[in-house]
């Protein structure tokens, strides 16, 4: 039994929401639901025996008095905490049973490739137990990884990103706008700049940090989309709509089914993107490469996900 009424988990979740003021976006920018979000608080509340937020129906998330309190304190409790960790050791790993690993992996990877592989590894090596945690991948993703507790992280990252040691590049993934090829008709490809933005497009919720990525990536190739017909924040749910002819939108070639493929257009190219592994502790402990050897292959052997190799 813990002797503090919060978990680390709990208090993350409490800040994100005084800073978003919205369980929607925390939800999408710490890739779990909402109702896991509106649980912790719940649970967070119910354990302190205090209502730390306000949720009135129809507005947004405010602090109540003692909320503003708690908070001010988990700001200190923060900074003390910074305090203490600059002390472990350079290059020391969080303590952790050995075998039991944190993992950064993205939801399509995770949902799509390592889940269904887990029960193999588990009954292969009764050892390893693999806790799993997914963001949505920005420029930043780097600089958070090399800041962050993750033994693991096997994400895609924009192709254009420079790496360090402690990251392996897998595989080369196409990305661009894709849709059914209806939407082309008779016209010539590629097609303008133009006629793409006038396209029905299905894109992440709005002010969420996917969203944000997206529309920062469309800039770059001039491209504003005029025509948005539908938001959500599951990739999986955009993804069945371009393969069903329903919009056009942003995504890496890999996320689409291969039944699918023949049907579906890359409309535009953009930024194409890089499948990497990230292990800090690589060659120091043969569970934990073995655990990210797996998670690699889980990927890389489905031949279902289609890569180029990495250019040197």
């Amino acid at each position: 039994m813990s002797p503090w009424p919060f978990t680390f988990r709990q208090l993350e979740i409490f800040k994100l929401l005084c800073e978003t003021h919205s369980f929607r976006r925390c939800a999408e920018m710490l890739g779990v639901s909402q109702a896991s979000v509106s649980n912790q608080l719940r649970s967070l509340e119910e354990q302190m025996g205090l209502s730390l937020l306000d949720r009135s129906p129809g507005k947004r998330p405010r602090l109540t008095d003692k909320g503003e309190e708690f908070l001010a304190d988990l700001q200190n409790f923060q900074i003390a905490a910074q305090n203490l960790a600059a002390h472990r050791r350079s290059g020391a790993a969080p303590h952790r049973r050995p075998g039991h690993f944190y993992v950064l992996a993205g939801q399509y990877l995770m949902q799509t490739h390592i889940k269904p592989q887990l029960a193999a590894l588990y009954q292969r090596n009764p050892q390893i137990s693999l806790d799993f945690d997914s963001k949505v991948p920005t420029d930043r993703i780097v600089d958070e990884l090399q800041s962050s507790t993750y033994d693991i992280a096997v994400i895609h990252v924009p192709l254009r990103l420079k790496l360090g040691n402690d990251f392996r590049e897998i595989s080369h993934v196409t990305a661009g706008i894709y849709g059914a090829k209806r939407f082309i008709a008779d016209q010539p490809l590629p097609l303008t700049a133009e006629q793409i933005r006038k396209l029905p497009f299905v894109l992440p919720p709005e002010n969420t940090l996917a969203e944000s990525v997206i529309l920062e990536e469309l800039s770059r190739h001039a491209i504003k989309p005029s025509n948005i017909i539908a938001r959500t924040g599951p990739s999986s749910i955009m993804v069945e709509m371009i393969v069903h002819g329903m919009a056009v939108g942003p995504t890496l070639e890999p996320l689409l089914p291969s039944s699918s493929r023949d049907n579906v257009q890359l409309l535009w190219p953009l930024t194409d993107f890089k499948l990497v592994s990230y292990c800090p502790r690589r060659g120091k402990d043969a569970l934990l490469d073995e655990a990210e050897q797996f998670l690699i292959d889980t990927v890389i052997r489905d031949p279902t996900y289609p890569y180029l190799p990495i250019e040197a």
